[in-house]
Formats: C-alpha cells, structure tokens, sequence
C-alpha cells in the first residue's frame, strides 16, 4: 500500500466546536491474518461477487465518451445489472450470517457496488443540474471516475501483455485507494450541504488523475473547520457534523475494505 490510512478521532465536539482532525493523523493498522472478512473472501458467494464485478467491468464509455456522462444502455439492460448486483450482495450476505460473522466492511462494500452500477450505466446525475453542486459532490464524482479509469488501463495493458505483475499489482492498489477514498466522499456529500468553502479549481475529469485521499483529507479538515463556526445554523451543522462523524468511523474499516478491492481488482480472471 502506497499510502498511510488516515486517523481521525471525533473531538471537541463541547461548545459546538465540531469533528476536528488532530494535527498528526496517525496510521490506521493493517488488516490482521484470519480475520472473519478473509474467511467470508474463501466462499463460493464471493468467487460469485468477483464474476458480478467483472460484469461491471466490461461497460466502457461511449466512443468518445468519457465516464461521468450518461450512457444509453437501455432500461432493460441497466435493470439487469442492478438485479444481478442486488442478488450476488444478498448471497454474500446469508453467507455470513451462516458463518455467524458480519465483517463492517460489507455495508461499505455494498454502497460502492450500487454507486457502481448507476455510474457506469447512466452516469452522475448529480453533476446535471442548473445549481453547480457542492464542491465535495465533484470530489466524489472524480473519485469513482478515477477508479474506473484505473481499471480500464489495467485491463487494456493485461490484454495486450504490456504490464508485468508487479506494475499490475501497483495498478491494482491505486484503484483500490480511488474507490475507497469515493466511499468515504460519497458519506460527505450525502447531505448535500452548500456551506463548503473550498476551490472549484478542479482539473478535467478526462483522462487525469487526481490524489483522490488529498480530496479527503482536505474535505474533512474543511468539515470540521465549517462546524467550528458559531453562527453555522443548527439543521446544517447536525446533518455536516452526523456525515463527518460516519466518514470518521469508516476510516477503521479502510484496510479491509481495501483487500477485498484489491482481490477484485489485481485478482486473477476466470
């Protein structure tokens, strides 16, 4: 992993202060050996999962096309994906009930897929609107669209045997890394909240990349730094301070989540 995790415990949340990040994040640990998330990545539902994704996989952009964009895949088809998503997560789920397990990296895992599947088959509607939305909206949008662009190159260079094991397995940790980082976005934008103050400065979606985990650190220092402000009303900075809260918390489950993205991602087709 080329990357530190980062740590942020919830603080000064006396006197309406808000989440604050301490001046040293602090590296989460790594997923440990056995783990019950491991033994769930060993069953028959997740060679399953790993098959729905490949489905995923193959819905490029329209010629000419760039992620982001709605693509016309028809209902039929669209409604389909979500079937087939929506019944291997269901599988995977009684799986671990049976194991008497149920690894907190599942419901992340579940959000991302969904998010997955809307944006590889219709695109963000998010961005289509006459209100330019909040800048951590774009931010999560340019993240997914990272990891999608990631696994494009990865599969074209593995197709054309241009990229040795090694490089691939580099390829296969940065798109992890991008996808990750969109979850914890997606739970920062979920409130929709046009109170954040950052730059809309960004740079092309096509064909860049983006440090899509400077993007969270940035939004969540933002965050807390937006709660801090006395005069911030109180609808505003319940729903900010619960998002910031959720974002927080998941960063105790980036490890794993981050291995069963890599499986998916950097794993062997078959």
């Amino acid at each position: 992993m080329n990357r530190k995790h980062l740590s942020w415990a919830a603080a000064g949340m006396a006197g309406g202060a808000g989440l604050m990040p301490p001046a040293s994040p602090q590296p989460v640990q790594e997923a440990s050996e056995n783990t019950p998330l491991q033994a769930l990545m060993k069953t028959p539902e997740w060679q399953a999962e790993r098959a729905a994704w490949y489905a995923l996989d193959s819905l490029a952009p329209e010629e000419g096309g760039f992620y982001g964009c709605p693509r016309d895949i028809g209902a039929d088809e669209r409604d389909s994906l979500r079937e087939m998503i929506a019944d291997r997560l269901g599988d995977l789920d009684r799986a671990a009930d049976a194991a008497g397990i149920r690894p907190p990296e599942l419901s992340a895992f579940r959000a991302l897929l969904l998010r997955r599947v809307e944006f590889l088959s219709g695109g963000d509607m998010r961005l289509i609107t006459r209100m330019v939305p909040p800048a951590v909206v774009l931010d999560a949008s340019s993240a997914i669209q990272q990891m999608e662009l990631r696994i494009d190159t990865l599969t074209t260079l593995r197709r054309s045997g241009g990229i040795g094991l090694e490089t691939w397995k580099q390829g296969a940790a940065a798109a992890a890394d991008a996808a990750v980082a969109s979850v914890i976005l997606e739970v920062l934008a979920a409130p929709r909240c046009f109170v954040w103050s950052g730059s809309f400065d960004y740079p092309p979606y096509r064909g860049r990349s983006v440090d899509t985990w400077a993007l969270v650190k940035m939004r969540m220092s933002e965050a807390g730094e937006i709660l801090s402000d006395t005069l911030l009303d109180k609808d505003t900075r319940t729903l900010l301070s619960e998002a910031l809260a959720s974002a927080d918390s998941m960063l105790s489950i980036v490890p794993g989540l981050e291995m069963m993205l890599t499986d998916l991602i950097g794993g062997v087709r078959r």
